[in-house]
């Protein structure tokens, strides 16, 4: 088999680390994957870091077997991920390392107190993507953690240290950045760092250097093997399905549930990042489907998490059988880690109470219906959503 012809595309996603090999025509030769469910939502230790690698590692190592080389050469590779928004390195390019649980415990006060500040003049802070999530955590870590704040020297997401592990280059793409090719002035009022600190934003195809040494023996790939800057996983989601025009909407059911719709220019003050380059999506999300179903499948079957494929499967079969509206069973998404204690009681009281198939029904029509507003809420904001493509685990 000739591999030169040949991409190898990672996607490290909340729950699974996916490689594969894909041919010129967009075909799937190989894949593997590895799981990557844990770690905390951004402020990555070192430890935390060699577990992602690790991880990343196995995937790609499936896949090349899977592809039956021995050592596979791929024509290049691309990456995408997570979001992630808060990787921190000291000068000697070394994790600054939170508490534990430091992160999780954080909220979006920050976030939101960036996005309010009185430091953009005429700009649209909206405009700039995941971009103020990052400054938005780093003015966090400024604040709650100056003497780790005074050690940073680089300030980045989970995929520009993916990048740099695997090229030594601090870079960013569009969507996985400051959407703008250049990051505001705002990035250094807000976060106290120079903007060099920050990663340079490429178009996500371009080739940012090659495979390094120790990442190529990781790999068992070819040193100076073409990287690529990649992108953020949701517009990658919105590429692979072909969701790229105007009206057309991606919803991943995924570890979290996205919807984004394209709009082509931004919409005034609403969230969203380029799919490709010059083409926005706004972006509304769900946190947490997938670990609200894991806790609906623990109810019914008391196994605990986490929860098999074979399990949801099960499930599945079963709630196929439950006529629409589950006898009238509700089992709704937690709209915030305050409720999501009470919600768990509650699916614990609903599981003891009915069916399985009918408790399952259930907490899949909830999902539904929390993707049903979302709908509403993108209509409101200017955006028209007219042909839908869903991408994610919970297809199945």
């Amino acid at each position: 088999m000739n591999t030169s012809e040949t991409v190898l595309a990672i996607d490290l996603g909340s729950t699974w680390c996916k490689a594969a090999y894909v041919d010129r025509h967009g075909q799937v030769l190989a894949e593997g994957r590895g799981y990557s469910r844990g770690g905390p939502p951004f402020g990555h230790t070192a430890a935390d870091l060699q577990d992602v690698w690790a991880v990343l590692v196995r995937a790609v190592l499936d896949a090349g077997s899977n592809l039956g080389c021995t050592q596979p050469a791929p024509a290049a590779i691309a990456i995408s991920c997570r979001k992630a928004p808060g990787i921190w390195l000291d000068s000697g390019d070394n994790p600054v390392d939170l508490p534990p649980g430091a992160a999780e415990r954080a909220g979006r006060s920050d976030i939101e107190a960036s996005y309010a500040a009185d430091v953009w003049g005429d700009s649209d802070p909206f405009a700039y993507g995941y971009g103020v999530d990052l400054i938005g955590n780093t003015r966090w870590l400024r604040r709650r953690y100056p003497h780790l704040w005074s050690t940073v020297q680089r300030a980045g997401t989970l995929h520009n240290w993916l990048v740099y592990r695997l090229t030594g280059r601090w870079v960013a793409s569009p969507a996985a950045g400051p959407v703008r090719f250049n990051w505001p002035d705002a990035a250094t009022t807000l976060t106290g760092l120079d903007i060099d600190a920050f990663p340079v934003v490429v178009e996500s195809y371009r080739q940012v250097a090659g495979l390094n040494g120790q990442a190529a023996k990781d790999l068992r790939l070819p040193p100076e093997t073409p990287v690529v800057a990649g992108t953020h996983d949701g517009a990658a989601a919105n590429l692979g399905s072909g969701a790229m025009h105007v009206g057309d909407a991606c919803l991943t059911l995924g570890t979290n549930g996205v919807i984004r719709v394209v709009t082509g220019a931004p919409l005034e003050r609403q969230f969203g990042y380029p799919i490709v380059e010059g083409r926005w999506a706004m972006v509304r999300d769900i946190i947490g489907i997938a670990h609200h179903l894991d806790h609906v499948v623990a109810a019914i079957d008391g196994q605990g998490t986490p929860v098999s494929a074979e399990r949801h499967a099960s499930l599945t079969e079963q709630a196929a059988d439950v006529p629409v509206g589950a006898g009238g069973v509700r089992l709704l998404v937690p709209d915030d880690d305050i409720l999501s204690d009470r919600r768990e009681a509650e699916r614990s009281r609903v599981a003891a109470g009915h069916p399985a198939g009918v408790v399952y029904r259930a907490a899949l029509e909830g999902i539904v219906l929390a993707f049903r507003g979302l709908v509403q809420v993108v209509r409101r904001a200017g955006a028209d959503p007219q042909h839908y493509v869903v991408t994610g685990g919970a297809t199945a």
